[in-house]
């Protein structure tokens, strides 16, 4: 079994470092530890009543690094650079 989730975890690191997508997933894994954290520091507890704020922030954060990767010019992460 820990033989299996060392794989597992290897392969979603390799995706996280090479993927134009993973790069997407840390953006938004980022801005959500932002908004936890602020929330906790404002209120003194994490409120998940404006999730809808959160979701946004989160989609946001994600269209730069897609809209990069659906590019065909870009050489960087796109699609051009394969």
């Amino acid at each position: 079994m820990k033989v299996k989730l060392k794989k597992a975890l290897d392969a979603f690191k390799t995706w996280m470092a090479v993927s134009p997508l993973g790069s997407a997933f840390k953006s938004g894994v980022a801005l959500v530890i932002a908004a936890v954290y602020t929330d906790y520091k404002t209120d003194g507890v994490v409120d998940m009543s404006q999730w809808q704020t959160w979701l946004g922030i989160i989609v946001g954060s994600c269209i730069v690094p897609i809209i990069n990767w659906w590019n065909d010019k870009d050489t960087r992460s796109g699609r051009g650079s394969a």
